[in-house]
């Protein structure tokens, strides 16, 4: 039986190419994805098809295929409903996409549970090389980790997206880990260019309007057993940019920098810093406005000229927003060490606020 999930995008593909609309049904007619719902009678004529001895059914306005994936024992039915078009030639072009998808998931399965398990931490260390050359695997080969957020509400979506988007690539593997969180894990040269790799996967799996928040990613390994801390790696640096690079859509591991640090401390260190440094609450009643000016003062070196430029504010504005600053919580951000100490509260009270559940 064919998973509605397996094949969710195929339908909206073929129709935005040729118009028409296109239902898949398994081998008893039962109809498992498609662009709209089924009409009762097209309902009726697709199950009736199914248990025919008929190859394919054509009538005005609709036309019938049916069709077996051999070695997964997977028959299936391609329907098309609407005007024009040679649905023949459709028709076999959306089953071969169904066979290719079907082999892609066949293949894939067992190497992809071994995977799993290893990222999960699932498995004997002793065992992983036997059996990745059991699966005809190279234990030697160069990988990496890319671990793609869902945006919430798009999790099984963007699962379901990533597996198609790569199904026919075989250094390529997809892995659901963490909900909201898919991992791809690259092989070979896929593993090498590492930013150019996350936008492409960004790309593939549509960006912003396909559900995706970002793309983080670890080191990469030559050693399928170490392939975990390059997981845990692109874990952290998804952990850190929610906190503190939130703008970032491409995120890697090793340039986190002090977010990458603060991102370890425990609740009762971030708090201690905190009280030493300020006083209670003082931290939280800078409003808005003022974190924003000195955020992008950060970003400009210091530079009070191109920070009032890259805002488009008056020199004299900034210089106010900054002696606000000063005068609320005693820092002025225009001597280094106070820069530094304001840059590191600001994390830190974010850790502290993320540990707290806020």
């Amino acid at each position: 039986m064919i998973s509605s999930n397996t094949l969710a995008e195929l339908p909206e593909s073929v129709k935005k190419i040729t118009g028409l609309d296109v239902m898949i049904a398994d081998e008893k007619g039962v109809i498992t994805t498609g662009t709209r719902a089924a009409e009762v009678e097209e309902e009726k004529n697709i199950a009736a098809f199914a248990l025919s001895e008929k190859e394919s059914f054509e009538e005005k306005g609709y036309f019938l295929l049916r069709d077996r994936y051999e070695s997964a024992d997977v028959g299936f039915v391609v329907a098309l409903f609407g005007e024009g078009g040679d649905k023949d030639m459709i028709a076999r072009m959306v089953s071969l996409q169904v066979k290719q998808i079907i082999r892609g998931n066949e293949s894939r399965t067992p190497v992809n549970d071994l995977l799993s398990n290893l990222l999960l931490d699932n498995i004997l260390h002793t065992n992983i090389e036997s059996e990745a050359a059991y699966l005809g695997m190279d234990p030697g080969a160069l990988r990496r980790i890319y671990i793609a957020q869902a945006a919430e509400g798009k999790e099984s979506a963007l699962l379901t997206k990533a597996r198609n988007a790569f199904a026919g690539n075989e250094k390529i593997y997809v892995v659901s880990v963490e909900r909201g969180r898919t991992a791809i894990i690259a092989e070979g040269r896929d593993a090498e260019n590492a930013e150019k790799n996350a936008e492409n996967i960004y790309g593939r799996l549509g960006g912003e309007k396909g559900g995706v928040v970002r793309v983080a990613y670890g080191l990469p390994t030559d050693n399928l057993e170490e392939l975990i801390f390059s997981y845990r790696q692109a874990i952290t640096a998804l952990e850190v940019a929610e906190q503190f690079l939130q703008d970032e859509i491409f995120v890697s591991y090793d340039k986190l920098g002090p977010g990458r640090l603060i991102n370890t401390l425990p609740e009762n260190v971030c708090s201690a810093f905190i009280n030493e440094n300020f006083e209670a609450g003082e931290i939280d009643s800078i409003d808005e406005e003022i974190l924003y000016t000195v955020e992008v003062f950060f970003d400009n070196s210091l530079n009070i000229s191109e920070t009032a430029r890259k805002m488009f504010i008056h020199r004299n504005t900034l210089i106010y927003r900054i002696n606000k600053l000063y005068n609320q919580i005693g820092l002025d951000v225009r001597n280094f060490e106070d820069a530094l100490t304001f840059k590191l509260a600001s994390m830190v009270n974010k850790r502290c606020k993320a540990l707290q559940g806020k």
